[in-house]
């Protein structure tokens, strides 16, 4: 009978790791640069645990046993490319359940501000688009490629396009507007928006925003003419420079993915220069609390 029970429970087991079973045991945390991730191993690491730590490719992570789960912390590295080869390379080497990433970006949604706080449900590319010639028979428009319509408008010569994609379980790539949250991972972030108090740029209580969209490209966005196009288009709240491709990369294996992201500046919308490196401390550390309690809500790890 055991011989016959143990390739059932495999199977089962395999089969629910991908929809995050509510336990995942494999916590692969992850930030695009140091600040961020010291601000997120401050909230969650206790002092004096124990780390084992391991370099491959030159990217440094730790891992620590907490409140019931392996936590990994690494670097993904700034820019899509980066964060879309490093997301692999944790998950091919640490065998992570689940990812979850904290750090900073710009606002988009007119209505935030410095230091809040956001969690979209979903993460599109930007930058994934065509770029066309001007049509010199009529003004103001453009010559497009002829097997191709467009299907968001346009920024000047730039018409947005959605990226084709294939995973296990498909016969061939399809065309992906955007890349999904985990839904059990954002149902945690919404018990942790209710719990946690954390200070705007402003001086007053900062807003955690779980849901809507996020953006992101390989561009420091600092121009408020795209970032209005981009508002009114798809209506998202924050650009950054990995969260897609992070996003893109877990849905490609199945695994589950919760993005945080801290408002440090606003993407071109303020009056004068960009205001980055007055807000980024804030924005990091705001991100950082809302994470580090959405991961306490989590379930412990049972004992197989």
């Amino acid at each position: 009978m055991k011989s016959l029970l143990s390739p059932l429970l495999l199977c089962l087991v395999l089969a629910v790791v991908p929809a995050l079973a509510a336990e995942p045991q494999r916590i692969a945390v992850l930030s695009a640069f140091k600040p961020e991730l010291k601000a997120i191993e401050a909230q969650m690491v206790p002092e004096g645990s124990a780390l084992k730590t391991s370099t491959i490719n030159g990217t440094h992570f730790d891992e620590v046993d907490i409140h019931g789960h392996h936590f990994i912390f690494g670097l993904t590295g700034q820019s899509m490319v980066n964060a879309a080869m490093n997301t692999q390379l944790i998950i091919d080497r640490f065998h992570a359940d689940a990812v979850v990433f904290c750090g900073i970006a710009g606002g988009i949604n007119p209505n935030l501000h410095p230091g809040d706080v956001i969690i979209p449900a979903e993460w599109i590319h930007q930058m994934e688009s065509i770029w066309a010639n001007p049509d010199p028979e009529h003004p103001d428009k453009h010559i497009l490629p002829t097997w191709w319509t467009p299907k968001y408008g346009h920024y000047y010569e730039i018409y947005p396009n959605d990226v084709s994609v294939v995973r296990e379980g498909m016969s061939e790539p399809e065309d992906l507007h955007a890349f999904p949250a985990d839904p059990g991972l954002l149902d945690a972030a919404s018990r942790a928006a209710t719990i946690v108090k954390i200070e705007g740029g402003n001086g007053g209580a900062a807003q955690v925003i779980v849901g809507g969209g996020g953006m992101s490209g390989p561009v420091f966005l600092d121009n408020a003419k795209f970032r209005s196009f981009a508002y009114e288009t798809w209506h998202v709240n924050g650009h950054d420079m990995e969260s897609t491709a992070i996003a893109q990369v877990c849905w490609v294996n199945h695994v589950p993915v919760l993005i945080v992201r801290g408002l440090c500046d606003l993407a071109g919308g303020q009056a004068g220069p960009v205001e980055t490196r007055k807000y980024l401390e804030l924005a990091a550390k705001n991100a950082a609390i809302v994470t580090a309690k959405t991961l306490l809500e989590l379930p412990k790890a049972t004992s197989p």
